[in-house]
């Protein structure tokens, strides 16, 4: 367990999100699917693969003819969920601080090229360019990473160190976006028998194969204190590395890495297990993720309340990747700006197929203060 330091550290908070699933072109419209019971499952035909049709979660909504492939795929979704989490970001008051400029961390999946990545870090800095704000930044830099599940936990870790080196950091945009449909990632998924199906190589350990964009802008603060009622913070990240991938695998897991995770997350936090309100995760049923959350309920969360409210956004999403915890975070924030849920402290987690496996506290402020963007629906 990390040692974390008795001196006060900046946070960051949650000022507006965005997202793109294959239940909604917007957080929102996920949100009421989700909530409605709503599945963005579909059964897609690859005869030259598999006699039974695969079970999948396009976005098919956000693209043309579904058959895009790279940059192709993830653009429009990254970008429509850029646009939702800019659309009612406030331009500052007064003049922008000498020094001040906004950072963009791009989050992307591993089997994303370098010449795919400039192609959507170009868009991202397009869509940010579109903001009236743009101009009043004095300096501004972007970053692409090829990362696992764990990705987007380690672009929030990789935030904070750019804020604790640049206090005078302002913006800090996290922009995710994976896709286990885009169809050569989907066929060789299919071919190592790894996806859904009645004749999956693994049976019902196989998983759907999903996609999404989740993109946040986040503030500095200097506790949780100091942020209006109803805005989040994300607390730093608990982060683990397994010694082998997860799944599928022949040696099976002990749950320790999860647990580690989840406990370095709460003392990140500075939270107990009992004052959790809510969990989210990535959990499919596959049969190795319930066996780790089992043990996580065992362990670290033994104390916590009996019945918290639980996400498990991949039963109606499928497996989004790098894209899954940040979509947790959009939706945790949207069931609390929409009045559906107080939201007090929520446990975030994924557990990769790879090697990592990552947990994140975001926690909502209870101090009586304005809120943010009046007649704003996605930002708490």
């Amino acid at each position: 367990m990390m040692n974390v330091s008795s001196q006060p550290r900046s946070l960051l908070a949650l000022q507006s999100w965005g997202a793109v699933t294959a239940l909604g072109h917007s957080t929102g419209q996920t949100l009421s699917s989700l909530l409605g019971g709503l599945s963005g499952f579909r059964l897609q035909h690859l005869p030259e693969l598999s006699a039974e049709p695969l079970t999948c979660a396009p976005c098919r909504h956000a693209l043309g003819t579904g058959h895009e492939q790279g940059a192709l795929r993830l653009q429009p979704l990254l970008q429509s969920a850029l646009a939702e989490a800019l659309e009612s970001l406030p331009l500052p008051a007064g003049p922008p601080a000498p020094r001040s400029h906004l950072l963009c961390l791009l989050v992307l999946p591993h089997w994303a090229d370098a010449e795919t990545a400039q192609q959507l870090l170009q868009a991202t800095e397009q869509t940010l360019a579109a903001h009236p704000i743009w101009p009043l930044l004095g300096r501004r830099q972007g970053r692409y990473t090829l990362d696992g599940s764990s990705g987007a936990a380690q672009a929030l870790q990789s935030a904070y160190a750019a804020l604790e080196s640049n206090p005078q950091l302002q913006y800090i945009v996290i922009a995710t976006a994976d896709s286990w449909v885009e169809p050569s990632v989907l066929e060789k998924a299919a071919r190592q028998g790894l996806i859904l199906s009645r004749d999956s190589a693994h049976g019902t350990q196989g998983f759907v194969a999903g996609e999404a964009a989740a993109c946040l802008v986040l503030r500095p603060c200097a506790s949780i204190r100091h942020l209006p009622s109803g805005w989040f913070a994300l607390h730093r990240p608990g982060l683990q590395h397994n010694a082998v991938p997860r799944w599928p695998s022949t040696v099976e897991s002990d749950g320790q890495a999860l647990n580690t995770a989840v406990e370095q997350a709460l003392l990140q936090a500075g939270l107990k297990a009992e004052h959790l309100s809510h969990l989210a995760s990535d959990m499919d049923g596959s049969g190795w993720r319930v066996m780790d959350e089992l043990r996580l309920h065992q362990r670290a969360l033994a104390t916590g309340t009996q019945a918290p409210h639980v996400l498990r956004i991949a039963e109606q999403l499928g497996q989004t990747g790098v894209a899954a915890l940040p979509l947790m975070w959009a939706l945790m924030a949207e069931k609390e700006a929409r009045h559906l849920e107080r939201v007090n402290a929520a446990l975030t987690w994924s557990l990769g197929m790879d090697e990592s496996t990552s947990a994140v506290v975001m926690e909502r402020s209870a101090r009586r203060a304005a809120r943010r963007t009046p007649g704003a629906s996605n930002h708490g």
